[in-house]
């Protein structure tokens, strides 16, 4: 890839970062037609209308037809599962789903317990 290409290619991670940070719902990268795009995905919720906790999205999604985000690169994002050490909530990220040998993480990024309050998180 020459520098040009590059750049262009980080100008634009930059400008869906940039996109995906204002956005207040989930969002996703379409990968085609080409060059992409993000889209809203609407935050899952269960029957009685409650927020599915962050830390469940993947066991909602191979239960229902909800379906994971993808990253910048169009593959399923990973679902990184962290215990806050000051709340005892779980802090739950989407990144780049690429884990083939030699891949690049992309720079997919979302903390989607900022999504909903955690006070809705702590009564689920």
């Amino acid at each position: 890839m020459c520098f040009l290409d590059y750049h262009r290619t980080l100008q634009f991670e930059d400008d869906l970062l940039e996109e995906q940070r204002i956005r207040s719902n989930m969002t996703s990268f379409k990968a085609y037609p080409f060059p992409g795009e993000l889209i809203d995905i609407p935050y899952p919720i269960d029957k009685e209308g409650n927020p599915i906790p962050p830390d469940r999205l993947a066991e909602h999604s191979t239960a229902t037809n909800f379906n994971i985000p993808y990253c910048f690169h169009g593959r399923r994002v990973e679902i990184v599962v962290r215990e806050t050490n000051s709340t005892g909530m779980k802090l739950v990220t989407l990144v780049c789903g690429a884990r083939e040998r030699g891949d690049t993480k992309c720079r997919f990024y979302s903390e989607y317990i900022q999504i909903c309050s955690s006070n809705e998180f702590n009564a689920v």
